[in-house]
């Protein structure tokens, strides 16, 4: 068997681990953005603002002071100034590619992306997934999927996306995080050759999957403020901090029907701001019926 075709399993979506902890600050850019890419990979974690008396209390059964923030405390293991690089390192997730060479490579790690990769290694061909964030797309900041086949009483996108990762990885499919493609051509045998930031990787057959990003609203000031209040989507880890607050959401498609409901959930109070004259132009009818 040429060793390409070698299944090659490398952990990349583990098991949920036990709740970690969180203690930064709420409205700092990066400490959201941590707190976000937990969510979305269906990873349990408490947060604590930095000064409340939780807080240093937890920093203070570690023996931290004065502490570079966001720290992340995993069990026995604390880590300053955490990002989700440094994470994922350290959790054992893989971040390039196994090989030089595939059967498949499939570029995006959504719900298109991962299906693809899925049943191609499941046929039998030697498979990675490059994802330039974390597996999930946008299917990952929805609360709950309701129309999703096999789950009647719906499934968190975050969970219904870890799934189909791990279940990517028992057939032997490999999925690099924070592994972006820079450039795409042919090599001198006619395979497709992709640029990564941390090498090359070839494959005979590409599947193209990179989804979509939030279009971006053309109003003043958002984006000095954006990871300070305003925020595109509407993940678990921040809805779960609005409770009590007044919340407003912008856009009348799917996913701002989705972020309202998430909201509403974690007990905010929320506007939502729709430019048509008619919610269910733009939205699915049990989404509708909910809001």
């Amino acid at each position: 068997m040429p060793w390409w075709r070698k299944r090659c399993i490398v952990a990349a979506v583990s098991p949920q681990r036990p709740t970690v902890q969180i203690v930064g600050r709420r409205l700092d850019p990066g400490d959201h953005q941590l707190r976000d890419y937990l969510s979305r990979a269906d990873q349990p974690f408490e947060f604590y603002e930095h000064d409340s008396p939780a807080a240093r209390a937890l920093l203070g059964r570690h023996g931290l002071v004065e502490p570079r923030l966001p720290v992340v405390v995993d069990g026995e293991r604390v880590f300053e100034a955490a990002t989700l690089g440094a994470l994922l390192e350290a959790w054992g997730f893989s971040r390039v590619p196994g090989h030089a060479g595939y059967d498949i490579a499939v570029v995006g790690g959504g719900p298109a992306g991962l299906a693809a990769a899925m049943y191609a290694a499941s046929a039998g061909f030697s498979t990675v997934l490059v994802e330039r964030d974390i597996p999930g797309g946008q299917a990952a900041h929805t609360s709950l999927i309701e129309n999703y086949l096999g789950f009647p009483e719906g499934i968190e996108g975050s969970r219904l996306l870890r799934l189909a990762g791990r279940q990517t990885e028992a057939f032997g499919g490999e999925i690099a995080m924070l592994s972006e493609v820079t450039a795409l051509d042919q090599d001198g045998d006619g395979r497709v050759r992709f640029t990564l930031g941390g090498g090359v990787v070839t494959a005979a057959v590409a599947i193209v999957a990179p989804g979509i990003d939030w279009r971006r609203r053309d109003v003043d000031g958002v984006d000095e403020l954006l990871g300070r209040g305003v925020y595109y989507g509407a993940g678990r880890g921040e809805a779960a901090l609005c409770a009590d607050e007044d919340v407003v959401v912008v856009g009348a498609g799917n996913s701002a029907a989705q972020a309202f409901l998430n909201l509403a959930d974690a007990g905010a109070r929320v506007t939502m701001c729709v430019r048509g004259e008619k919610l269910g132009r733009t939205t699915t009818d049990y989404l509708v019926a909910r809001i």
